[in-house]
């Protein structure tokens, strides 16, 4: 519930805000929190570890998701023209699609090498490993928004053609 509820409250105060400041800030931060967030969680996990303990930190990772999310779909369609919109909507969800298999592949990996569903320890173990590849996972993608260009265009209007022209001496 803490986490669900942050992805419906979050991105329309995100989107309303990324026109202003354009996506950067909005990925990088936002997977940023959640990298920190999913680190909160490796740090705290223990066999007795309680669900109110987890509120905190299941808050910050859905904000963090659901300030990214929004921000990420205005870059991939802000790029591109009216024609193209749908050839880009599909792509984005197709490439979003891909890259969350990729990560559930990672982050299971990363359990079933550190560890087990054999006893409480060992399930921990592997929990906890787990959420570092995932914290890990988020932080290259935030660090991939410092690509994302300064401004972004209105959807559906390529970023060129919203620029100001320099004005000529």
């Amino acid at each position: 519930m803490p986490w669900g509820a942050t992805t419906f409250l979050v991105p329309p105060i995100a989107g309303h805000f990324i026109g202003r400041f354009g996506v950067r800030p909005f990925v990088v931060a936002g997977l940023g929190l959640h990298a920190a967030a999913m680190v909160w969680i490796a740090v705290l996990v223990d066999d007795g570890l309680g669900y109110g303990q987890l509120i905190a930190p299941l808050v910050v990772s859905g904000t963090g998701v659901a300030l990214s999310l929004p921000a990420t779909q205005a870059a991939a369609l802000s790029g591109v023209g009216p024609r193209s919109l749908g050839a880009a909507s599909g792509a984005y969800s197709t490439m979003r699609q891909l890259g969350g298999a990729f990560g559930v592949a990672v982050v299971v990996a990363t359990f079933l090498t550190a560890g087990s569903y054999a006893s409480p320890r060992t399930f921990v173990s592997g929990f906890s490993a787990a959420l570092w590849a995932c914290a890990a996972l988020s932080l290259v993608g935030a660090l991939t928004g410092l690509a994302a260009r300064r401004s972004s265009a209105p959807i559906g209007r390529p970023a060129s053609a919203h620029r100001v022209a320099e004005p000529t001496a």
